[in-house]
């Protein structure tokens, strides 16, 4: 699943964005030509667009509206001087202005991706890089309820790496850190996008596929065993893996009650 969108509930496509930056960057430039000297400067109101552009369309983006915001104001300028040549304090006033333009929208862009990241790092397990188990449940509950309403079957695979404390402690922690990260990968190359990977525990994996009846559960499943075994092979581990999966038709309570079935099919792996 992709987790750029992850309680974001607003998503602008950049060339709207860009459409409605434009647009404000000349409603401001208007205001800017048809009140000048009539109100206080507006040069405030382009940052704006700026601001904008920058917080959800990263800092490049920001930084054209900044630029074009800049040009429009300095053209103003411009035309108040009615043909005259511009003095010291008007460049001056200018490279204040670009200088406050451009560092707005590396401010807020910096901000934002902040932001981003310690978002990211509330639903990431650091090691693996896929979900924690935190979100993993609360995509969990959200998906039994989805699945409640319109009646549509969902799959959920658990994967244990079997004797992991032994690796550990012939190989080092390292060692252990590296297979979970190389199973994390081959896992998340052999799922589709709408499907949810997470870790669960220290040597224990899941995997959540909504809208997945068994026999494409089972396809998947024995694809996934296989590349992970084959990994095993290139880094010389003498390690093996236990898949259990369950097909829901009829929803489980919740994501505590589909982890109780999933640990009994597992215990009698």
């Amino acid at each position: 699943i992709s987790l750029d969108n992850i309680d974001n509930p607003i998503h602008l496509n950049k060339f709207l964005l860009g459409i409605i930056g434009m647009a404000l960057i000349a409603f401001t430039a208007a205001m800017d030509y048809f009140f000048a000297g009539r109100i206080a400067s507006v040069a405030f109101l382009y940052l704006v667009p700026i601001v904008l552009c920058a917080w959800y369309g990263g800092l490049v983006f920001g930084e054209i509206l900044s630029v074009i915001s800049f040009l429009s104001w300095t053209m103003i300028r411009l035309l108040w001087n009615h043909g005259h040549a511009p003095g010291a304090v008007f460049y001056a006033d200018n490279f204040i202005q670009s200088v406050s333009f451009g560092i707005a929208a590396f401010v807020v862009s910096l901000i934002k991706n902040e932001m981003d990241r310690w978002k990211m790092m509330a639903v990431i397990d650091p090691l693996t890089n896929v979900c924690n188990l935190k979100f993993f449940y609360d995509f969990a509950e959200r998906e039994i309820s989805r699945a409640k309403r319109y009646k549509r079957p969902f799959t959920f695979v658990f994967i244990d790496v079997d004797d992991f404390g032994m690796l550990n402690s012939r190989m080092g922690r390292k060692a252990g850190d590296e297979m979970l990260r190389t199973i994390a990968k081959a896992i998340v190359k052999k799922v589709r996008c709408t499907d949810v990977v997470a870790r669960l525990g220290v040597d224990e994996f899941g995997i959540l596929m909504p809208e997945t009846a068994s026999e494409n559960g089972s396809l998947a499943i024995r694809r996934l065993k296989s590349d992970i075994m084959d990994n095993f092979q290139k880094h010389h581990w003498a390690m093996t893996i236990t898949v259990g999966s369950i097909t829901f038709i009829n929803p489980p309570q919740n994501a505590e009650d589909m982890m109780k079935k999933i640990q009994l099919i597992m215990a009698q792996a």
